[in-house]
């Protein structure tokens, strides 16, 4: 009797990416995007999504790597995983934009872009290239950067422009990097001050984008729930140029100098910053409108006496 062995073909395994949410008792997210058409898609992924065929398997790793290396990207730049492009599966065609949602780790990012996959369509994060600059206006303050709060801070903002809304979120005990220190502390410093007269509402954010040749408007809340101009600075270096405010809203609760604070270096990481509103009941004296309403105002000795408010009502 003759035996004839065949060849055994070698057995390759490949590693099972982790479940959606993988040890937390329960996650679900909506990830949203917009087509160049101007249509809304959302992908939903919960608590236990798996990734199944091997094609996807080895694209999930491969994109994972990536993933992790903007998150390390993000994470020395004070970013979050915010903003990402998505794409043809040549990644040569832009097709789309949309927003994290709060809360979506790199993992997650790598879920959203393998279901994308799995459209014939792929994704990329697209993070701020470059330190923020609005940290540096301010000097060293030889301390160490804390760390947010333990129950974390959530900033749900209103654009002006398209109505859309984006949630800012601090995780509580979330870090930044160290050279945001010195903003820190200066501006926790400025909204002690704001808090012993004034328990905040209403807040706008300014955008280094969002550039004016004029100086930057300064806002109350009208009776009529209608922003009214009551003032103006010149936030630009050649001292008569502003910003545009890009959003606006309101606070769950009065927040902390300290989340505050957080709140202002988290904006400037990617570019904007965190002005106060009044309201129009309010009698609050120029100094406090302005640190509320400026980005820098440590850089005014006397904000009465050399600042040029045009009509400035605070009474």
């Amino acid at each position: 009797m003759t035996f004839i062995m065949k060849p055994v073909r070698p057995v390759v395994k490949i590693k099972q990416p982790p479940a959606f949410g993988k040890g937390e008792p329960w996650k679900a997210l909506n990830f949203r995007w917009r087509d160049t058409a101007g249509e809304d898609h959302v992908i939903a992924l919960a608590t236990g999504a798996n990734v199944s065929d091997v094609e996807s398997i080895k694209f999930w790793w491969a994109r994972r790597k990536e993933v992790e290396a903007f998150a390390a990207y993000c994470n020395a730049t004070g970013q979050d995983l915010r903003d990402v492009y998505v794409l043809s599966p040549d990644r040569k065609t832009l097709l789309g934009f949309g927003i994290l949602p709060p809360g979506a780790t790199p993992d997650d990012v790598v879920h959203f872009f393998t279901a994308l996959r799995r459209r014939g369509l792929d994704g990329v994060i697209v993070p701020k290239t470059g330190l923020p600059e609005l940290p540096f206006y301010f000097s060293d303050s030889g301390l160490q950067m804390p760390g947010a709060g333990r129950r974390g801070i959530e900033l749900h903002l209103e654009y002006f422009d398209s109505g859309e809304t984006e949630i800012l979120h601090v995780a509580p005990l979330a870090k930044l990097p160290q050279f945001f220190a010195g903003m820190f502390y200066a501006k926790r410093r400025d909204y002690e001050r704001v808090l012993a007269a004034h328990r905040p509402r209403t807040f706008m954010v300014y955008s280094l984008a969002s550039r004016s040749e004029k100086p930057t408007e300064i806002y109350e809340l009208g009776r009529d729930r209608k922003y009214h101009v009551i003032g103006e600075i010149a936030d630009g270096d050649d001292n008569s140029s502003g910003f545009v405010a890009e959003s606006h809203g309101v606070f769950g609760r009065t927040p902390t100098a300290n989340e505050l604070a957080w709140l202002a270096c988290k904006l400037a990481a990617t570019g904007r910053w965190l002005a106060l509103v009044k309201r129009a009941d309010e009698d609050l004296d120029a100094d406090t409108v302005l640190l509320m309403s400026t980005f820098a105002p440590y850089e005014f000795e006397s904000a009465v006496s050399e600042i040029a408010i045009s009509g400035l009502a605070v009474g």
